[in-house]
């Protein structure tokens, strides 16, 4: 696994090994940050599965000023850490070590330009996570929540003040775009 683009483009990421975790491969990391690339004010990011750290670790490569990164298996965080420092960016992260649940509640009173929710597929509640956030009033004014998902999704009902603006379908997931309604 590789960083894609930008400061840190073509650096190497350590990965968890065997199947604990799902990484976003390169071609749809890649995707989602050059389908953002012209929305202004994205400084920071949010990443509730990190896994390897590699999507904030992709933002911070792409000018975004801070990352926070969470995963409860704690395996994964050391990953995570050996990639912040590999890169040298320890002063613009954050890391966590928290179910999703406490970590979105910790963060209460804080807000992030995108967040990024990439769960185990299928194992969790993807409209408990955005009724969280949006609870805890977590995505800016101008942000965009952006979904990794294996399955079709259906956001009608669900969430109360973000609409779906966009989709992309590859062959084994799909990224789900939503924003605050104007």
């Amino acid at each position: 696994m590789r960083i894609v683009s930008g400061d840190f483009r073509s650096r190497q990421l350590k990965t968890l090994a065997g199947d604990q975790t799902r990484p976003t491969s390169d071609k749809i990391r890649g995707s989602l940050f050059d389908s953002i690339a012209f929305e202004k004010n994205l400084y920071s990011i949010l990443d509730l599965f990190s896994g390897s750290g590699a999507v904030g670790l992709e933002a911070l490569s792409r000018g975004f000023k801070t990352a926070v990164m969470n995963d409860k298996n704690k395996q994964a965080i050391k990953i995570i850490k050996e990639n912040i420092d590999s890169l040298n960016v320890k002063e613009k992260t954050r890391v966590y070590t928290l179910d999703y649940k406490q970590c979105l509640n910790v963060l209460k009173g804080e807000q992030f330009d995108v967040i990024f929710l990439d769960p185990p597929y299928q194992s969790f509640d993807i409209n408990e996570m955005i009724g969280l956030i949006e609870e805890n009033d977590l995505l800016s004014d101008h942000g965009i929540l952006i979904i990794e998902e294996a399955v079709a999704l259906n956001f009608e009902n669900t969430a109360v003040n973000l609409k779906l603006f966009k989709h992309k379908h590859y062959k084994t997931s799909a990224l789900y775009y939503l924003r605050k309604e104007d």
